[in-house]
């Protein structure tokens, strides 16, 4: 099969309660990464309380509901998965049962998402055995699993011992996020921060409860800040009452749409991302990285992280001098922090675009879209024919959910149908079809000004204000200073033989190995091959043209800047460099700002880099070498890709003058 009909053997069936591009952080997160597979056929199985919904998210944005189980069963055949992604959480178990039923129904493989360590919260019994024997032998049959981040991975590589690969959240530097720049804080207005999200008793309500605290108390001070919080209906309605009649905080309904979201998010002066510090939340988010933090980044907005600093979220704030970010639970701490921050807010502007920078370097919307695309496409080449089995004993496992659905029933093997064509419409679909509602408004709320900015909330369960239930200490303490250019100065603890401020040396011994390694990297981001170039002799390969090869992509900007993607192209050539060069020369430096895959440099046969990570990179010739042309492989992965900012040539010419 050639390479450019592979991408039409995927026929993409997700089995998710979230619908794609809800509003909620992973229906979104599925409606940006989706967006990047382009015409693949994606139908959705989803779920409102007791009740399926399916959708196609790449055809049209209805939510349909068949009539009952037969209904649904129809559409699914009618649209002929090849394979299944599947999202399984305890609260909706019979979806994942569905998902394993199918997968013997067509004979095709399961590619298994997790997003947050929920198995945790299962304990030892019958459930979580059924849902770990039943992940283990999905992930078996595909040989490859997907998960939020590099340390979630890594925890679930050692408990199911089968290779998984993170795809997270990103942003579209050239897209949606190409109006937002880094935003400047006007003294002149108070000071807004803004925080969006759950308000989930295992996530971080507790420390926002303890931000609202801290803001309130500046309020009477007289610093003129607020907080405002949008959060889901549900949220409110279940936590609201811990925010209500706080001088200073507000609470509402996210009832905006993402273009006017994401402009709400711009017009902070710092956007806020919290996790409790208990145990128990600890243990469910500490393999997780936040939705929610490339495009809190890529928005232009200073962002400020505070939880334990061994979550990846934290962690990546921290390693990329992304934001600030606080690792002290205790009240004091936070409203210095706070106050430090507000009192330098001249300062922000740079913490903002250094933010920006490392969203477009570091989350790139592409590079997770290609790394979720060659996965359903190794997939459906590959492990797209299973032998049936008797999964009877598994769904048995799952005990009171297996009444539900006749599973066994749904399970038995189908000769697979025909795909339809593109333009075919499911069968019975036009009466099903209900578009969702759209937001009215077209413009943000507008921001405080001094004389709204301390009004409370309205209670929404109690007149009455809550006193914080937070209490002063907690069992992570880890405490941890900002690194973003903007040093939080903190008076010294009344207890001098506690130190609130420890050194990333502490931090370290909790991180994952994963997490360590990445540190290292970025600290030595501009590792050099062999030894350094002195760069008075270095010049710049302006005239050097660049060629796609091998239908690869080439995006070419100015001078020796460029991005070669191999775009799903055969092993082989990928882009060629004339250098223009007429003379040998002594070295090569190459910038290079983004990469996915390995990527190889070679000229005349010979490797001149073999590189896998961002950094500045020089190779000293010992002999003087000529470079007419240099050619560019990307391996590993059919969507592997490089940018190089820049490639500078030593010359032996201008280095023997200057001796």
């Amino acid at each position: 099969m050639t390479s450019e009909a592979a991408p039409k053997a995927v026929r993409l069936l997700v089995v998710d309660f979230t619908p794609t591009g809800n509003g909620t952080a992973t229906g979104e997160l599925k409606a940006a990464i989706f967006e990047g597979l382009g015409a693949t056929p994606i139908m959705q199985v989803s779920c409102s309380g007791d009740v399926f919904d399916y959708s196609f998210p790449n055809a049209d944005k209805g939510l349909y509901r068949p009539a009952n189980l037969d209904d649904l069963l129809v559409q699914i055949d009618w649209f002929a998965p090849t394979v299944i992604l599947a999202r399984p959480t305890p609260d909706h178990d019979v979806l994942w049962m569905l998902a394993l039923a199918l997968r013997r129904r067509y004979g095709i493989p399961v590619l298994v998402w997790i997003m947050d360590d929920w198995l945790v919260g299962l304990g030892m019994g019958g459930q979580r055995r059924a849902f770990e024997t039943s992940i283990a032998q999905a992930l078996g049959e595909a040989g490859l699993g997907i998960s939020i981040c590099d340390e979630m991975s890594e925890r679930f590589e050692d408990l199911f011992n089968v290779p998984f690969r993170a795809i997270a959240n990103g942003i579209d530097a050239k897209g949606a996020f190409q109006r937002f720049s880094a935003r400047a804080s006007d003294p002149n207005e108070p000071f807004v921060f803004r925080y969006a999200g759950g308000l989930a008793h295992n996530m971080g309500v507790d420390t926002l409860e303890r931000v609202a605290d801290a803001v309130s108390q500046l309020r009477q001070e007289g610093v003129d800040v607020c907080l405002e919080i949008k959060t889901r209906e549900y949220w409110l309605a279940e936590e609201g009452e811990r925010f209500a009649g706080r001088p200073g905080v507000q609470a509402t309904t996210s009832d905006m749409s993402r273009p006017v979201y994401l402009q709400w998010l711009s017009e902070a002066d710092c956007n806020l991302i919290c996790y409790n510090f208990d145990e128990a939340s600890h243990r469910y988010v500490r393999y997780s990285l936040a939705n929610k933090l490339p495009e809190l980044l890529g928005v232009g907005a200073p962002v400020l992280g505070i939880g334990p600093a061994d979550l990846p979220t934290i962690a990546r704030i921290r390693d990329l001098h992304a934001g600030f970010h606080l690792s002290n639970a205790k009240p004091a701490a936070m409203l210095r922090c706070l106050r430090d921050i507000v009192s330098r807010r001249t300062e922000l502007k740079a913490v903002a675009k250094r933010g920006r920078d490392v969203a477009v370097q570091h989350f790139s919307l592409e590079d997770m879209q290609a790394r979720l695309a060659n996965a359903l496409q190794t997939l459906a080449l590959e492990r797209g024919h299973l032998q049936p089995g008797d999964d009877s004993e598994l769904f048995r496992g799952f005990g009171t959910a297996n009444q539900t659905l006749p599973f066994t029933i749904i399970a038995n093997p189908i000769p697979v149908p025909q795909a339809p064509l593109d333009d075919e419409t499911p069968p019975m679909a036009r009466q099903r079809y209900n578009p969702p509602e759209g937001p009215e408004e077209e413009a943000p709320p507008p921001r405080p000004t001094s004389e709204t900015s301390g009004h409370a909330m309205d209670g929404l369960i109690t007149e009455n204000a809550r006193t914080s239930s937070a209490n002063d200490g907690s069992s992570l303490k880890i405490p941890q200073t900002n690194t973003a250019g903007l040093p939080l100065t903190l008076d010294p603890p009344e207890d001098r033989n506690e130190n609130w401020l420890e050194d990333l040396a502490h931090d370290a011994e909790r991180f994952s190995k994963t997490a360590r390694q990445r540190a290292i990297e970025m600290q030595n981001a501009s590792a050099r091959t062999d030894k350094a170039l002195d760069p008075s002799y270095l010049v710049e390969l302006s005239t050097a043209e660049i060629t796609a090869l091998n239908g690869a992509r080439l995006d070419s900007e100015a001078g020796s800047s460029f991005k070669v993607s191999r775009n799903k192209a055969a092993p082989g050539k990928h882009g060629l460099i004339s250098t223009g060069l007429d003379k040998p020369v002594g070295g090569l430096q190459v910038v290079i700002t983004s990469i996915h895959g390995k990527v190889e440099f070679t000229a005349s046969g010979e490797t001149l880099l073999s590189v896998r990570r961002p950094g500045t990179y020089d190779v000293v010739f010992r002999q003087p070498k000529w470079l007419t042309k240099i050619e560019i492989r990307c391996l590993e992965s059919m969507e592997a890709r490089v940018g190089v900012q820049s490639m500078k040539y030593l010359d032996l010419e201008k280095a023997k003058q200057r001796a």
